[in-house]
């Protein structure tokens, strides 16, 4: 598929203009790549009308700006089309964040002290940094998140606050073995708790018993250098996680597989 880009230092350019709210003509920055048909303007900007759509009703309703994330994942995951090439290049999300949801993903992150974070745009010196692109996360929790079975694929991605999604799936390099963190997720997610998470998911203190996914996620960090997870199928990495998990405590406070 062909689509449309912007290389990173253009993008860092056009980032902190957007940013003094000042006019940018696109199509100085833009190049096209790949092969076969074009992806046509018209499915980004759908998406982004329709995020637009969600944050009006948001702000209506006086919501907070992170409910952009659990609403926002699946009109990303499933208005993009499958195309490995163009999924995996981050000057594609650059170009996407920049031209289509620039104004939205300021308002989803307002930014405290030194304000905005132009991270939040895919903008950034290390790989890490660009996988921060905002419209690039809501995409990853969709996919990580759907199931082939059940009424709502999507069910399991509803749910969990930013640490779950940010700091214990995305930033722990778990979205590079899929199989893994979809396991993850639907591990403490599961149907039968009807949306809450299987493991305490706030700040942990042993003296209370609060001790949950944080601390199974350091314990997998621990393994992963001795085990090769991308080898395990569904069954072994619930198998896993379960034994991991011993000892930890629920939303309730109760141990959780003792």
């Amino acid at each position: 598929m062909k689509y449309k880009i912007i290389e990173h230092q253009a993008a860092k350019e056009i980032a902190a203009a957007l940013i003094r709210r000042e006019s940018i003509d696109f199509s100085e920055y833009e190049k096209e790549v790949g092969k076969g048909a074009p992806l046509a303007e018209s499915v980004l900007q759908g998406i982004a009308g329709q995020l637009a759509k969600v944050r009006k009703t948001l702000e209506k309703s006086k919501r907070p700006p992170e409910d952009l994330d659990r609403e926002g994942f699946e009109i990303v995951h499933r208005g993009i089309p499958d195309d490995a090439d163009m999924l995996g290049d981050s000057r594609f999300w650059n170009r996407f964040a920049l031209v289509y949801l620039c104004e939205h993903i300021v308002w989803r992150f307002p930014g405290k002290g030194k304000g905005f974070n132009i991270e939040n745009l895919g903008i950034g010196a290390s790989q890490r940094s660009r996988a921060e692109n905002y419209a690039y996360k809501l995409w990853i929790r969709g996919d990580l998140s759907m199931a082939s079975k059940g009424k709502d694929p999507y069910r399991a991605g509803r749910y969990g606050g930013v640490d779950f999604w940010t700091s214990h799936i995305h930033r722990q390099g778990f979205t590079k073995c899929r199989k893994f963190a979809s396991e993850l997720i639907q591990f403490q997610f599961p149907p039968q708790l009807n949306g809450k998470g299987r493991l305490w998911e706030g700040v942990e203190d042993a003296a209370s018993n609060k001790i949950g996914v944080r601390t199974l996620v350091k314990r997998i960090r621990r393994m992963w250098a001795s085990i090769e997870f991308t080898l395990l199928d569904g069954t072994e990495v619930q198998m896993l996680l379960k034994e991991l998990s011993k000892g930890l405590k629920g939303a309730d406070g109760k141990s959780v597989f003792a």
